[in-house]
């Protein structure tokens, strides 16, 4: 297909506001992302849906981490302009509290939600104390599928089951528990009709007890994003 059709496709579904464009092609017309697969929301995919819900229209939301961050730019839009961070183009890992600290230092009277990988949170998710000590708790999500599942689908497509879990298997972690020996409140969620009140009841307790909160959400393994799946580097 020539290069100048395929631009064409692209931009004719691009909206451009005065902040930010908005790529509109895989959408519901509620304005939600859409990826829904046999018409059943698959959970890492419902955890970014619920996000997109729950968000107020002052959180600032910062993303952190692989497959399950991919997969939740697909449904979670901030409700405005300067109120989404992520690891940019090169997807360093691990950088989300830091922006969660930064945000809430410039940002006073804002809410910080920061969404985890599992394995973006065991990377510097210490400095929560930080955050606490210096008065800008947070709202620490983790979707939790126990990998490194960006990397691990690479992997498994081209070396096979036998050698494609090698070195990106994680253990499965109660992260919430991390949030209670700092003082805060923590959760671990394995329904998905569950994580609505799992984030209304952190979002409460980071307002009442002025201490960070985590919910860590299990999710499927198993499930991808899309560009995950159209990665080229294992090719």
């Amino acid at each position: 297909m020539p290069r100048s059709t395929v631009d064409g496709r692209f931009w004719s579904k691009v909206v451009k506001g005065p902040h930010c464009w908005l790529w509109t092609a895989a959408m519901f017309r509620t304005g939600t992302g859409q990826f829904r697969v046999g018409h059943t929301m698959r959970q890492a995919h419902r955890v970014a849906w619920e996000l997109n819900e729950f968000l107020a229209d002052n959180t600032i939301y910062i993303g952190d981490g692989g497959d399950v961050v991919t997969i939740s730019a697909q449904a979670v839009r901030p409700r405005g302009p300067g109120q989404w961070m992520d690891p940019g183009a090169l997807g360093s890992l691990g950088v989300g509290t830091g922006f969660a600290i930064a945000a809430g230092l410039a940002n006073p009277t804002k809410e910080v939600l920061c969404y985890y990988g599992d394995g973006a949170f065991g990377m510097t998710a210490f400095d929560m104390e930080t955050a606490n000590r210096f008065g800008v708790p947070y709202l620490a999500v983790v979707g939790n599928n126990s990998a490194m599942n960006q990397i691990r689908y690479g992997q498994l497509a081209k070396y096979g089951e036998q050698r494609g879990s090698v070195g990106n298997l994680l253990g499965d972690v109660p992260f919430g528990k991390f949030a209670e020996m700092l003082g805060g409140y923590g959760e671990e969620v394995r329904d998905p009709a569950q994580i609505a009140p799992a984030l209304a009841r952190a979002r409460e307790s980071v307002r009442k007890l002025r201490r960070s909160a985590v919910v860590n959400i299990w999710v499927d393994p198993r499930e991808y994003a899309p560009g995950t799946k159209n990665q080229t580097m294992y090719k």
